[in-house]
């Protein structure tokens, strides 16, 4: 895994305004009885530009409300062990398998097949990797399944980097684990727990919609729609490449 890349930490952003690592020490929640051997997990924290907590958050911000299976990941550029202060980026492609949901407003369509980028690992001060991930939300791992809110962003752009237009969740609690066709079942912090386990996990709402099929959310997002939906465009867009009409 010499290879993996370190990124600027906007790369790897969902919705996030700004990151703080936690200490080496700090890894993800303490395993249950009934979950697997898990490797160690770096969780960080982080600000986020919308709300993505309820399903009236979702129907207010998202484009579309889609259930996904993860089929891919690289990382992206190179970056040596000495680098420790650095995240190590990479690029998760997913499948889409429904579409549950689309605002009203929205004229683009759902992807079928799209990429983001995502948290991946750190260096720890020996040179050996942990596996990142955001805290309170999926780490969005290869053949786990989510439901997920997407909102197309345009191209964003600073003095430094620039990040092509692009679908991602609309923030941390936009993303719910969804394994076996039931919400609240899956991988969450970078944690995974066995199909014989009962307990939920992932944010509140998948909490709160825990052993549900994922196709009840159709009816429940249709009851959450608001007409005064807020626009969310994501970072500086102004001066960036004309790229923000493209799509996946």
């Amino acid at each position: 895994m010499s290879s993996i890349a370190a990124v600027p930490l906007a790369a790897v952003a969902i919705t996030i305004a700004g990151w703080s690592a936690l200490g080496a020490g700090d890894t993800g929640p303490a395993q249950s009885n009934t979950a697997l051997s898990q490797p160690d997990v770096r969780l960080v924290e982080g600000l986020e530009s919308v709300r993505s907590n309820t399903l009236v958050d979702w129907v207010n911000v998202a484009d579309h409300v889609v259930t996904v299976r993860v089929i891919d990941e690289e990382p992206i550029q190179a970056a040596s062990p000495a680098e420790a202060s650095l995240s190590v980026g990479r690029k998760v492609t997913m499948e889409v398998s429904d579409v549950l949901w689309s605002s009203r407003s929205t004229s683009r369509p759902a992807p079928t097949v799209f990429t983001t980028s995502e948290m991946g690992w750190a260096y720890r001060s020996d040179g050996t990797l942990i596996e990142e991930a955001l805290r309170a939300s999926s780490r969005l791992e290869v053949g786990e399944d989510y439901v997920i809110a997407l909102r197309w962003k345009r191209a964003e752009c600073d003095e430094n980097d620039y990040y092509p237009a692009r679908w991602s969740a609309i923030g941390s609690g936009g993303i719910l684990p969804a394994n076996d066709g039931v919400l609240g079942r899956g991988e969450f912090e970078g944690q995974h727990h066995p199909p014989s386990s009962m307990q939920s996990v992932g944010p509140m709402l998948a909490h709160k919609l825990a052993g549900m099929p994922p196709s009840t959310l159709s009816n429940l997002l249709a009851a959450a729609e608001s007409t005064s939906a807020p626009t969310f465009e994501g970072g500086k867009t102004t001066g960036c490449p004309s790229d923000g009409d493209q799509r996946e």
